[in-house]
């Protein structure tokens, strides 16, 4: 059963390397199918609340990695800081892609500047 709702899975693996036989844990969350600008902002927080319950399971020195469908344009690093519609997500972003960032996009920025 996946009571994380309609639009994220959460899984841990345990990954061994082959000659030290050391063992890591990755937690992989997919979040899939976000909701488009055509949407509620209720449906957005359930989106987010979503990835925000499954990163609460990660375990103790796991790496955590997410997978996203978010129909985002997140822009680069580069630039943005004088957007008056976007403050403080630059951080989470590197300087290369394309420049273009969208509502979904800032709303991503600001969802990984905040659970850093």
């Amino acid at each position: 059963m996946n009571d994380l709702g309609p639009r994220a899975l959460a899984v841990t693996l345990t990954l061994q390397e082959t000659t030290t036989k050391r063992a890591a844990d990755v937690f992989l969350i997919s979040a899939y199918y976000a909701p488009t600008s055509a949407h509620s902002e209720d449906e957005w927080d359930a989106y987010y609340d979503s990835i925000t319950a499954a990163l609460a399971r990660c375990p103790p020195k796991a790496i955590a990695i997410i997978g996203s469908d978010a129909n985002a344009c997140i822009g680069t690093g580069e630039g943005e800081r004088n957007d008056e519609k976007f403050d403080e997500g630059y951080e989470v972003v590197g300087r290369f892609g394309s420049t273009r960032v969208n509502d979904s996009g800032r709303r991503l920025r600001v969802y990984l500047e905040t659970h850093q």
